[in-house]
């Protein structure tokens, strides 16, 4: 069973076809199950099959939840090994990464969204970038109740910490989950300040043409909303 999630692994990131015949021959319920009971390179490689499945496919993401894959992979977030949670964090970005709500919402009853924060903060650095893109859904759209319990885990002091140290990839992602946190939001958008997220933005805002300067932009714009966060933009040459 090993071998056969590795070797899925390898497959469903060649194409579209063979993504298909992976799933015609039952392979999601297969590697959900796998993420329960399979050993760490099992889990590993099952985790990252159903990432590659996920990506660009509304009915593979949704084959995943109806599968037990949320829970399985939720579960692997603080007991698996450092790379097992690396590829259990892509895979849940991967389930719930445009999607219209319902894997967003399955995320957070399974209890996803505290260990992805302490991912933020206690991952290898693949695992923090991958978390933080997860973290960036979860915070989309209407989901106040994610956004809660976001902060509630303590999510925006090691997301600016993120936007400060990480790669581009890594401060795009944190600098998205922040925008969507601040959104509506004074608390957060005080918080976001008092954790120094105001002058990362700033300086990221200078990578031009790219989805990280998009983020810092669209997270500027709504801290700007705030009176007080709008002088401390204007002292550091920042305007809307």
């Amino acid at each position: 069973r090993e071998h056969a999630a590795v070797t899925l692994r390898s497959l469903s990131a060649i194409g579209v076809e063979t993504k298909g015949a992976i799933v015609d021959a039952g392979g999601i319920p297969a590697l959900v199950e796998m993420l329960r009971d399979g050993t760490d390179i099992g889990r590993m490689s099952a985790a990252g099959a159903l990432r590659n499945l996920g990506l660009d496919s509304v009915e593979n993401r949704a084959a995943v939840a109806v599968a037990g894959g949320i829970a399985a992979l939720t579960a692997l977030l603080s007991q698996g090994t450092s790379e097992t949670q690396e590829e259990a964090a892509a895979a849940l970005w991967s389930v719930i990464a445009g999607e219209s709500g319902a894997n967003r919402l399955a995320l957070a009853q399974e209890g996803g969204i505290p260990p992805l924060v302490a991912l933020l903060t206690k991952g290898t650095d693949a695992a923090r970038v991958h978390a933080a893109a997860a973290l960036w859904s979860l915070a989309a759209g209407n989901d106040a109740n994610n956004r809660a319990l976001i902060t509630g885990a303590g999510g925006i002091p090691p997301l600016v910490v993120l936007l400060k140290e990480s790669s581009m990839e890594g401060r795009s992602s944190a600098a998205g989950a922040l925008w969507n946190l601040a959104f509506g939001s004074v608390q957060n958008q005080n918080a976001i300040a008092a954790a120094g997220g105001i002058e990362p933005a700033v300086e990221l805002c200078k990578a031009e043409g790219s989805t990280a300067q998009d983020n810092a932009e669209g997270l500027l714009q709504t801290l700007a909303d705030n009176h007080h966060l709008a002088m401390k933009l204007e002292e550091l040459g920042w305007m809307p």
